[in-house]
């Protein structure tokens, strides 16, 4: 049987920097400062992408979220291989950076969580892979009970 050889695409990449984005990221990161709790409920999620060059990319999705609540390390869309740095907070604006290594890929991510109040928040992400550059938000807003 021939290997597989897996190809990772900077949207697949990007994804790792937002993955768990409306579920907290920032409590997987080793916390230097608490990171911002949220409530439970209905939450509106719109993501746009801007990747260095390309067209500017929205979606929109709405589902019942527990936003405080983080994936554990090593789980669905956080690799192994990556490094997260400790949580600082100025203002509302907490800051981390996300190390990661896929193959011979390196990724670096730096990334602010802007809590606007425990039912809104945005995340915006500076991605780098491979050199090429990117953009990404995430603008989150409870908009109800489930």
């Amino acid at each position: 049987m021939k290997p597989t050889r897996r190809v990772i695409t900077s949207k697949a990449l990007a994804g790792v920097a937002l993955a768990g984005a409306s579920f907290g990221l920032a409590s997987v990161v080793h916390a230097a400062d608490e990171p911002p709790t949220f409530r439970n409920g209905m939450w509106e999620f719109t993501r746009t992408i801007q990747e260095a060059g390309g067209e500017r990319k929205s979606f929109a999705t709405k589902r019942c979220a527990v936003p405080s609540v983080a994936p554990k390390k090593g789980g669905p869309g956080v690799h192994e291989e990556c490094k997260f740095s400790p949580m600082t907070k100025n203002g509302n604006a907490y800051h981390f950076t996300v190390d990661c290594k896929f193959g011979e890929k390196s990724v670096r991510s730096t990334s602010v969580i802007t809590a606007e109040s425990d039912s809104a928040y945005q995340i915006d992400v500076d991605l780098e892979v491979a050199g090429q550059k990117s953009k990404e938000q995430l603008s989150a807003r409870r908009i109800g009970d489930c």
